[in-house]
């Protein structure tokens, strides 16, 4: 079994992508440091069976998120701040992602609507979609019973809608 984890730090002077590959039997925690990483995530991450953390920020990364990414049950967190994401978030984004605590996808170009179904995403504890182009109703999250102040800032480019938007009961 190989688990791929990626993350994103910072050494002494330079931000740094890395990607650990972990198998069951491993004992050594190998590191590929890449300190600027360029174009699209490959459709073939989101198809990891074991894939819990995607930590790329502070990177250009490019185009959309791969729509396997959201169908990733063992994912817990994703995240990729500060890219040039791009496109939307898909509707049933949070229907897979059961065990997802944290999703930062701010400082990004994504855009449309924050899809209703993050206040079924339970786990969620963490959420920063700020600095991106959302537009729209913000969702219902008063059903996540664990989440922290979200972060939504500086996104919406038309009115904003907010007729039912809760934080927490």
């Amino acid at each position: 079994m190989m688990l791929l984890v990626l993350d994103s730090m910072e050494s002494a002077n330079t931000p740094c992508s890395s990607v650990s590959l972990l198998g069951e039997n491993s004992t050594s925690n190998p590191h590929i440091c890449t300190p600027f990483l360029e174009g699209p995530l490959p459709e073939e991450l989101g198809r990891l069976p074991f894939l819990i953390n995607i930590q790329i920020g502070l990177n250009n990364i490019s185009g959309e998120i791969p729509p396997s990414l959201f169908n990733s049950s063992s994912l817990i967190v994703f995240a990729m701040v500060a890219n040039r994401l791009t496109g939307t978030l898909p509707p049933d984004m949070s229907t897979n992602l059961t065990s997802l605590t944290t999703l930062f996808l701010g400082g990004n170009l994504l855009s449309g609507r924050i899809p209703p179904s993050i206040g079924n995403a339970s786990s969620l504890t963490q959420v920063d979609l700020s600095n991106n182009s959302f537009s729209g109703q913000i969702p219902w999250l008063g059903n996540l019973p664990n989440i922290q102040v979200p972060s939504l800032q500086y996104n919406y480019s038309s009115w904003l809608v907010m007729d039912q938007v809760a934080w927490t009961s």
